[in-house]
């Protein structure tokens, strides 16, 4: 089975490396000690990133974008967890952090010079029984090229639905030893609960859960095991930008997601 394995992964290492550019030099001081820790851990958080009155003013963003454009509004978890991908589109306040110099020289530095912000997505998030938490479940993104910076616009505690991940887990021998150790799978991205937990039973010093108040920012390599811990109360407002070598920018990509606001939902619709 380990053969199959190195197999597929080969194979996808291929496809990520062909879509890779050469890496970007950080371009900023504050990004060099991030992205540091990102290639060490996986995961970095960011505090006052921005302030509370910004906070406040993108979530009425998020909640007006909703009201005008509700073809373009995903609903998951349960009902719990609705989303809008390219807000950033009809959004001015949004679009300044889909556009963040310095977040986007992040991305550039483990995707390639020529990576960027494909969308942003809004996420809110609410407490309902039964929820599985954003991101419906332990996962990677994917095993290669995956790069995520998310801004909390709430405070975020551990009944309201922080970021947890697992740090290392982006790294590539340590999935191999986490699948040899823990039985992680490495022909799928989607972990069972239980695996997740084997592994955080044993090494809990790798398990990060990402509380923190309103405005941090959280950089992660999404090829780690991650997800949103399910709500055991409140809600959370959140903002992703999602950076992909400009390579892999085709119909595919934006369709996995779809419905996305100026693609699947015409602008014009609200």
């Amino acid at each position: 089975m380990i053969v199959v394995d190195l197999a597929r992964m080969a194979k996808r290492g291929l496809g990520a490396f062909r879509a890779t550019a050469p890496m970007a030099a950080p371009e900023f001081d504050d990004v060099k000690g991030w992205m540091q820790t990102v290639r060490d851990e996986g995961v970095c958080a960011i505090p006052g990133f921005y302030d509370p009155a910004t906070c406040e003013y993108l979530r009425q963003e998020i909640l007006d974008v909703a009201e005008r454009f509700p073809a373009a509004v995903h609903n998951r978890s349960n009902g719990a967890d609705r989303r809008v991908f390219g807000i950033e589109q009809v959004a001015e306040g949004i679009r300044a952090f889909a556009d963040e110099p310095r977040l986007l020289n992040a991305a550039r530095t483990v995707l390639g010079e020529d990576a960027a912000n494909a969308f942003t997505l809004a996420g809110v998030i609410s407490y309902t029984e039964g929820n599985l938490g954003s991101g419906e479940g332990w996962h990677r993104d994917s095993f290669f090229n995956q790069f995520k910076a998310i801004i909390y616009l709430t405070d975020v505690t551990e009944q309201s639905g922080p970021f947890e991940y697992i740090t290392r887990s982006h790294l590539l021998q340590q999935k191999f030893a986490d699948h040899k150790r823990f039985g992680i799978p490495l022909d799928t991205v989607r972990i069972e609960d239980a695996a997740a937990q084997r592994l955080i039973a044993a090494q809990p010093e790798r398990h990060r859960v990402m509380t923190a108040t309103m405005g941090t920012v959280v950089l992660a390599d999404t090829t780690g095991i991650h997800r949103g811990m399910p709500l055991l109360g409140g809600e959370r407002f959140a903002l992703t930008n999602y950076y992909f070598p400009r390579k892999a920018f085709n119909a595919k990509l934006f369709d996995h997601f779809s419905p996305v606001l100026g693609r699947h939902v015409p602008i014009s619709a609200g």
